[in-house]
């Protein structure tokens, strides 16, 4: 994942989540010469000199400033997160769901990564999907659909990273902001009723 910090008032707080690394990328004004530090702190003209990317491999906040004709910018942050992944087959969430206390919502500890093969698409409403593979039924709740487009009927193929939830017994696979892409799901169009 690239992130790109932009000169002036465009400077922002990001936060990003990652599962193996993070390569950061600094940009500034032309001419501009920029300071870093991935500890938290704000930098300064004696902190390391930003050159080319780097790989963040561990939690961390990098925080830039960019320095032109003797003027400084306000310092940018990005934090970015490592996050720990479970990988799933979608009956193993879904198991993983029916041992939870069905009269509340318990949420599974890391982010999940659930293989699909050949889920059917049941019903669509908006970005909730409702989805069966085999005899074990599923909610996708929050699905990215500016990433896919999904009708009753397909068939959804690959992996999904999403927090798993037991929402009162029901099998929730919640998309979560910046780690849930529907990028490695493969959708097939299905002539195949509903059952």
């Amino acid at each position: 994942m690239g992130i790109r910090f932009q000169w002036g008032d465009d400077f922002l707080w990001i936060i990003f989540y990652f599962e193996d690394k993070s390569t950061v990328t600094i940009t500034a004004a032309e001419d501009a010469t920029i300071y870093y530090t991935t500890d938290g702190t704000t930098p300064t003209a004696e902190s390391p000199e930003y050159t080319a990317t780097f790989d963040v491999t561990e939690t961390a906040t990098v925080k830039a400033i960019a320095v032109k004709d003797e003027e400084t910018s306000n310092a940018a942050s990005l934090v970015l997160t490592k996050i720990n992944v479970t990988n799933m087959t979608f009956a193993e969430a879904v198991a993983w769901c029916a041992k939870q206390d069905s009269t509340k919502s318990v949420t599974h500890d890391d982010y999940v990564r659930i293989t699909f093969a050949d889920a059917k698409v049941l019903y669509v409403n908006g970005t909730q999907i409702y989805v069966r593979q085999g005899d074990d039924a599923a909610m996708l709740y929050n699905f990215p659909t500016s990433d896919k487009t999904i009708a009753v009927n397909d068939i959804l193929n690959g992996t999904y990273t999403v927090k798993l939830q037991s929402y009162k017994g029901v099998p929730e696979f919640s998309a979560f902001a910046n780690v849930t892409t529907a990028a490695t799901i493969t959708v097939t169009n299905s002539a195949e009723s509903a059952t």
